[in-house]
C-alpha cells in the first residue's frame, strides 16, 4: 500500500502466503516463507484475534480475555520428562534398524529425531483442535488399563513404526548426500559411484513415502477423537483403544495450574474442579491416580490443556505452544548453515 502525491492510499499489490504459512507452522511443510509486514493479525473466529511477529505469537484475544506467553511444555519441563520413555524407545528402534556401518553417526541425530517425535504429538493435537469438536488423548504407562472402560479396543502401532522408518530413510539419504558432496562434488570428480547415487535417490523416495504414512496415521488417530470418549495410547504412541471411558470415582484432593514448565511450587495456583466440564474432570481423576500418565484435553473452542501428577499433586498446564515458531525455525536454519560450512 502506498500514498500518491495527493495523499490518497492505493493498493499496489496483495500478498497471499496464508496457506504456506499455515502448512509450515502446523508441520505439514518443511519450509515456510518470511512473513510480510512489521506484525500480522489473524481473525480466528468471533471475538478471537491472534497477533504475530513473524512466526512468534505475541498475544491472543478471546472475547474479553487476553492470553500471552504460550508454554512449550512438550519440549522441556515436567511433561517433556514424562514423555521421555517414548522418545527413548523410538530412538532405540531407529538405531536398531540402521545398518551397522551407519550407527556411529547416530548420536548426531538424537536431538533432531527427538524433536520430530514430539512434533508428531503437536500435529495430532492441532488436527483434533481444528475439528472444533473437542477430544481427549491419554498417554499412559499402566499396561493394565485399570480405571478405564475401553469400548473399542484396537492395536494400531502405525504412527510409531512410520516415525521410525522415516527416521532411518532420512539418515541414510542424508549420509549418502553428504558423501556425494564431500567426496565427489567438492573435489570436482566426474564420476559418482552408481550405488551411492542410488542410495541417495531411493532413500529420498522412501522418506517421502514415510512422510505420507506419518501424515495418514496422524489423520486416522485424530478422527478417533471424534467418537465419544478418549483415545488411549501407550508411551510409544501406539493406539490401544478409543471411545474410552474413565471409571475412577472421586475428585482429586487438589488441582493446580502451573505457570512454568517445571511446576515449581511458587508458580502453582489452585484450581476449582467444578469449573471444568465432564471431559476435563474425568481426565483429572485418572491422572491424579496414575502417576506415569499424561492427559491432553481439547475443548470445543480450541483450548488445549495437558495434565499429569507432579510430586503427588495434579498439575494442569494451559495455553500450550503447539505450532512451529521462530526459535525452532532459526535453530533448524542455523544447524543447516553450520553443517554446510563444515
Amino acid at each position: 500500500m502506498y500514498a500518491d502525491e495527493a495523499g490518497r492510499l492505493s493498493v499496489w499489490g496483495l500478498i497471499d502466503q496464508g496457506n504456506r504459512y499455515y502448512d509450515f507452522v502446523n508441520y505439514e511443510s518443511d519450509s515456510g516463507p518470511d512473513r510480510p509486514g512489521i506484525f500480522q493479525a489473524s481473525i480466528e473466529g468471533i471475538g478471537h484475534i491472534v497477533t504475530y511477529i513473524g512466526y512468534d505469537k505475541l498475544a491472543e484475544l478471546k472475547v474479553n480475555a487476553l492470553v500471552r506467553n504460550a508454554r512449550d511444555v512438550l519440549r522441556g519441563g515436567t511433561i517433556s520428562d514424562k514423555l521421555d520413555t517414548g522418545i527413548l524407545t523410538h530412538l532405540g528402534s531407529v538405531e536398531k534398524q540402521l545398518p551397522k556401518n551407519l550407527r556411529d553417526s547416530f548420536p548426531d541425530w538424537i536431538a533432531g529425531l527427538s524433536d520430530e517425535w514430539t512434533s508428531s504429538i503437536c500435529r495430532l493435537l492441532l488436527r483434533v483442535q481444528n475439528y472444533r469438536h473437542g477430544g481427549a488423548i491419554l498417554i499412559t504407562g499402566d499396561s493394565s488399563f485399570s480405571g478405564l472402560r475401553i469400548k473399542h479396543q484396537i492395536e494400531y502401532p502405525r504412527l510409531s513404526t512410520a516415525l521410525a522408518r522415516r527416521a532411518v530413510f532420512r539418515i541414510q539419504e542424508s549420509l549418502a548426500s553428504d558423501e556425494i558432496l564431500e567426496e565427489y562434488l567438492k573435489k570436482d570428480s566426474e564420476d559418482i559411484p552408481i550405488e551411492l547415487y542410488f542410495d541417495e535417490v531411493i532413500n529420498k523416495g522412501d522418506c517421502e513415502d514415510a512422510d505420507s504414512e506419518v501424515e495418514g496415521a496422524i489423520w486416522f488417530i485424530s478422527l478417533l477423537s471424534r467418537v465419544d470418549g478418549l483415545v488411549l495410547m501407550n508411551p510409544s504412541l501406539e493406539v490401544k483403544g478409543f471411545g474410552v471411558e474413565i471409571t475412577f470415582p472421586g475428585e482429586p484432593s487438589s488441582i493446580f495450574i502451573a505457570r512454568d514448565r517445571r511446576a515449581k511450587n511458587k508458580h502453582l495456583r489452585k484450581l476449582d474442579y467444578e469449573r471444568f466440564g465432564t471431559r476435563h474432570r474425568s481426565m483429572m481423576r485418572y491422572c491424579s491416580k496414575i502417576s506415569n500418565s499424561v492427559g491432553f484435553v481439547i475443548s470445543q473452542d480450541g483450548d488445549v490443556r495437558v495434565m499429569t501428577q507432579v510430586r503427588g499433586k495434579l498439575v494442569v498446564w494451559e495455553n500450550l505452544r503447539l505450532q512451529l515458531h521462530d526459535f525452532i525455525r532459526r535453530t533448524k536454519v542455523s544447524k543447516k548453515i553450520v553443517s554446510q560450512k563444515e
